[in-house]
């Protein structure tokens, strides 16, 4: 039960790290592969493409988690404390709408792309399914960092 919370609470990490490994190590040996016979395997650009695309999105969960997205933070920085509140309440808004209609558009992506990939064969739908999967844990994120921050403002108010 342990390993299964472990999982769960840390899926993105371990999903976005996996996919950068995998796309590293397959453009790296077909890169030698190339270099060193002149033949490349002919599923490896599907595959590192698909990786990456995996790699970002989980990539920005992990962002998400963790706060370490890239932030211009000069003005909320300059703001007062009941500002700085009112500022990141608006953000978290945003993200959490962005990642609805992510979610809603993926999703429906997902379903319409039940064709093979070209390569690998693989159904289309497993590869877009990231987008949607990925932007869920993202949207759970940051309601719950949403809660934390207006608990943290409830008490400094007090």
């Amino acid at each position: 039960m342990k390993k299964l919370g472990y999982i769960v609470n840390n899926i993105e990490d371990i999903i976005a790290c996996a996919a950068f490994v995998i796309m590293t190590v397959v453009t790296v040996v077909n890169v030698i592969l190339r270099y060193l016979t002149n033949y490349m395997f002919p599923w490896s650009e599907e595959l590192g493409r698909f990786t990456f695309m995996w790699t970002t999105f989980f990539g920005a969960a992990m962002c998400t988690k963790y706060g370490r997205h890239l932030v211009i933070d000069i003005l909320i920085n300059s703001a007062s404390i009941r500002n700085k509140i009112i500022m990141e309440f608006i953000v978290n808004i945003a993200t959490i709408t962005l990642m609805a209609v992510l979610i809603f558009y993926g999703w429906k992506l997902t379903i319409a792309s039940n064709v093979p990939t070209a390569s690998l064969g693989i159904p289309l739908s497993y590869i877009v399914f990231g987008v949607p999967f990925s932007c869920t844990i993202i949207l759970i994120r940051t309601l719950v960092g949403m809660v934390k921050q207006l608990r943290a403002a409830t008490s400094v108010r007090r």
